[in-house]
């Protein structure tokens, strides 16, 4: 909390927010949740069966219009927590996919925030690659993403006016679309 990745994060919401749009920030690490155990429980309901701190996750996700998914990058992926909640959410996957149950509403788009210390031009390539992947399950479509290379430390970030502006303008663009 408070490094690059949130910085990035505040500035999609912060645009969004000055788009009209209300906003709501899970900061995963400040929840209590297990990763998935596999074990099938969701194979018939679609609805996972480990009651944690991803209830509540699963129905913000559910009825958000569009979703931001911000990360650090940790050798060259999400971070633990992220591919953990990502995880989880095998559970919605097997509801759209095998049991055909209703797609959530049309429309939605979904943006991919990653700060990475490292500047080399694919970095963020399996992270970006997860994120879509995450997206496509939940029913968002992929609207872009923020990368920021080269915030290897605390509040280097905010000195890229650049990569601000633009998570600024990506949040306003997602206050400006409708969903179905």
């Amino acid at each position: 909390m408070g490094g690059n990745t949130d910085a990035l994060l505040d500035s999609v919401l912060a645009g969004a927010k000055d788009g009209g749009a209300s906003t709501e920030k899970i900061i995963l690490n400040e929840l209590n949740f297990r990763p998935c155990q596999e074990c099938g429980g969701c194979d018939t309901t679609g609805e996972c069966v480990i009651d944690d701190d991803m209830g509540p996750v699963y129905r913000l996700v559910a009825r958000s219009d569009h979703i931001v998914l911000a990360t650090p990058l940790f050798f060259r992926s999400v971070s633990a927590q992220v591919k953990m909640m990502i995880d989880r959410f095998h559970c919605r996957w097997i509801a759209a996919n095998v049991l055909k149950k209703e797609p959530p509403k049309k429309g939605r788009k979904g943006v991919f925030v990653c700060a990475a210390a490292d500047m080399k031009d694919d970095v963020c390539e399996n992270a970006k690659r997860l994120a879509k992947i995450f997206f496509k399950t939940i029913g968002v479509d992929y609207f872009g993403q923020i990368l920021c290379q080269g915030a290897e430390n605390p509040g280097d970030a905010k000195k890229k006016n650049d990569i601000v502006a633009r998570a600024f303008d990506m949040g306003r663009g997602l206050a400006g679309l409708k969903t179905g």
